[in-house]
């Protein structure tokens, strides 16, 4: 917008003041009005239609100031709609973050759940083979159980070297109640151990 310079007592036509502005009739007009809403009655000026209508040094420099005034308030207005965008902006990529950060972090979960069905299920069988692996055994059950056809002599002298063995290796000998008053409670060897006895110490086995 360019500086006005009206010489004094010499008046411009709209036209002139339009061209000089930079600015439509329609412009032109509307700021005119809004400089009017803050005049004095007195001080308002007659436009009638289908006249010329002339302007003064001070009306053009009044519109000038004015549209200058307007120029800065739209500028204005245009940074904080910037800012608030900007601001939305901002927003937005917080909210993308975190939603990138929530599907990590329930894929991860979702592997990890995976991980720990596949390792219960492990769990599982290494449990159910540990505890056939730790099968107790008296002499009586394993001679009965595999066949060996044992007597009662033979069945003994099992029971004392077996006993033997499982101290000599800090193998765990669990009580095991029985029916016959005779005896009350018998010794009973886990399995690992029978099979490891057997083929290892006990001589004429079957």
């Amino acid at each position: 917008m360019n500086d006005i310079t009206v010489h004094r007592d010499k008046r411009m036509t709209t036209s002139e003041v339009c061209e000089a502005l930079g600015c439509d009739r329609v412009t032109l007009m509307r700021n005119w009005r809004e400089i009017e809403t803050c005049a004095a009655p007195e001080q308002v000026k007659k436009i009638e239609n289908g006249k010329p209508t002339y302007w003064t040094e001070a009306e053009v420099t009044l519109l000038l100031e004015k549209m200058k005034g307007n120029a800065n308030n739209q500028h204005n207005l245009l940074s904080q709609m910037e800012g608030i965008e900007t601001s939305q902006s901002r927003v937005l990529r917080l909210q993308m973050l975190q939603k990138q950060m929530q599907d990590i972090y329930e894929a991860e979960i979702a592997e990890l759940k995976t991980k720990a069905e596949v390792l219960t299920a492990a769990n599982e069988t290494l449990e159910i083979a540990l505890n056939e692996s730790l099968k107790y055994f008296t002499v009586a059950k394993y001679n009965r159980q595999y066949k060996k056809g044992w007597g009662l002599l033979e069945a003994q002298r099992i029971g004392k070297q077996i006993a033997g063995y499982c101290r000599s290796r800090s193998i765990e000998i669990r009580p095991c109640e029985t029916n016959d008053e005779r005896f009350g409670a018998v010794n009973s060897y886990p399995l690992t151990a029978w099979e490891d006895f057997l083929q290892r110490e006990y001589e004429g086995a079957a």
